[in-house]
């Protein structure tokens, strides 16, 4: 209805850009199920690990950790608080 919605309401379908129409539902969703993704990828310390799988801190680039599913997620022994987990490659 935002982009399209005048010529839908005049029933004139043949001048609907039926793209734009579909990039109007796609677009929001796409970047809400991004958004909901990368939030629970993210390895906050003191949080729980969602999957099994192998870390490295990106704040000194080198201390490695395994988290289990359900593990809380430690601090880096080297960074402490300004630890930023990210899965290893």
């Amino acid at each position: 209805m935002i982009n399209q919605g005048d010529k839908i309401i005049l029933l004139d379908y043949e001048t609907i850009n039926y793209f734009k129409l579909t990039l109007t539902y796609v677009v929001p969703f796409i970047v809400s199920s991004y958004t909901a993704i990368s939030i629970k990828m993210k390895f906050n310390i003191g949080t729980k690990s969602i999957v099994n799988t192998k870390v490295n801190c990106v704040a000194c680039n080198k201390s490695t950790t395994l988290l289990k599913k359900d593990e809380l997620i430690p601090l880096c022994d080297n960074c402490g608080v300004k630890t930023k987990w990210r899965i290893s490659k």
